[in-house]
């Protein structure tokens, strides 16, 4: 029988040297808008901490505040 060894693996709060901490991006605010090849998507921090990115739909745009809106005509 041979062993097999299983690589270590880092622990979720190691940061690597080259992150930058979410809380600088969003400035203690719960949403991020990011371009990104022409469109804008919507990071979140949940309640729970977690993170959430979405695209809105094509007939919709973000708002300063992070909420998806129609479009309008003119």
């Amino acid at each position: 029988m041979t062993s097999t060894t299983v690589p270590h693996r880092a622990s979720s709060r190691a940061t690597p040297a080259d992150a930058v901490p979410l809380k600088h991006l969003t400035a203690g605010r719960n949403t991020l808008k990011i371009a990104h090849a022409g469109e804008t998507y919507l990071l979140r921090i949940t309640k729970a901490n977690k993170l959430i990115l979405t695209k809105p739909a094509a007939d919709q745009k973000i708002t300063a505040d992070g909420n998806a809106q129609p479009l309008t005509a003119g």
